[in-house]
């Protein structure tokens, strides 16, 4: 794939994709620059806040309520775990456990564990473990 960018003072940020078959590498493109300006919106104080989504390092559930997790907050999140996995997962964004969706860009290092799960260390070196159940999903997405 063959890549040209142009800067151009004074002219609205555009972007063309050109192709000849939208195949799959296409589609991926095109999804990701979809998603990319989707805000999830969190609850601060008494009103909400919509965060970018490279912001979060990861969303967990705990007593039937999903948080968001920053590198200087938690913050409460309206939505289900599996919806923010499943419309964030072309940002990076996957489930590391029942209980947890991880952002991929968060993550800095990775550590096997005992019994096939994976110890990752986050950009705030905060530690989470990657059960063994969504292990394989985890390599396989870093392989991608």
């Amino acid at each position: 794939m063959k890549i040209t960018h142009v800067q151009a003072p004074g002219i609205e940020k555009e972007i063309i994709l050109r192709y000849d078959v939208e195949d799959e590498e296409i589609k991926e493109i095109l999804q990701w620059l979809q998603t990319r300006e989707k805000k999830i919106p969190v609850k601060i104080e008494d009103q909400f806040r919509l965060l970018s989504p490279n912001q979060i390092l990861y969303f967990e559930s705990v007593d039937n309520k999903v948080f968001a997790y920053t590198t200087e907050r938690v913050l409460p999140v309206s939505a289900t775990l599996t919806d923010l996995a499943a419309e964030y997962a072309t940002l990076g964004f996957i489930h590391c456990s029942k209980s947890m969706v991880v952002n991929l860009h968060s993550i800095e290092a990775l550590r096997s564990d005992f019994g096939g799960r994976i110890i990752a260390t986050l950009r705030n070196e905060e530690k989470i473990i990657i059960s063994r159940h969504y292990a394989k999903l985890l390599r396989e997405r870093l392989l991608k």
